[in-house]
């Protein structure tokens, strides 16, 4: 199955012409793909490429494009964050079920600002807290440290 760009029928056809001349050409393909075409033109008789089945990508290549750009542009934590978190997490690995749901994670996108998070905050921290929170009301919020987190407005 092929992994790369589809190859033009004029590439094909290139191809097959060389193999039907018993000439070795270079056309910067790899071996294994002339193998395939000229395996499928022997059982077929064709050259020309097949129109191609499944369903199409709905993604755009824009979008790929900003996918892949996102991926790249998350750091990766620091030799400090790594240190911090082994320490948070063997100082709690003993932590009972209770203590665990007492707990309101957070870890927000990189599209949410500081009004928006401020937001969240209000109408769905705020009303979660006596779900969460341990008979004598004690609770902890886990954020990330996100700049949404961390901004002023938030600490208003």
């Amino acid at each position: 199955m092929p992994r790369g760009k589809a190859l033009s029928n004029d590439l094909h056809l290139s191809i097959i012409n060389a193999y039907k001349n018993g000439i070795s050409a270079s056309h910067s393909v790899p071996h294994s793909t002339v193998q395939d075409i000229i395996n499928l033109y022997k059982s077929t008789g064709e050259v020309d490429q097949k129109t191609k089945t499944g369903q199409p990508s709905t993604i755009t290549e824009a979008n790929r494009r900003a996918l892949r750009r996102i991926g790249k542009e998350k750091p990766l934590l620091t030799t400090l964050q790594k240190r911090n978190r082994l320490k948070w997490a063997r100082e709690h690995q003993n932590w009972s079920q209770r203590q665990w749901g007492s707990i309101i994670w957070s870890d927000e996108s990189k599209t949410v600002n500081a009004q928006n998070d401020k937001e969240i905050l209000e109408e769905s921290f705020l009303p979660s807290i006596p779900q969460c929170a341990t008979n004598d009301g004690d609770f902890m919020f886990q954020q990330d440290g996100a700049p949404c987190h961390t901004a002023k407005t938030i600490h208003t």
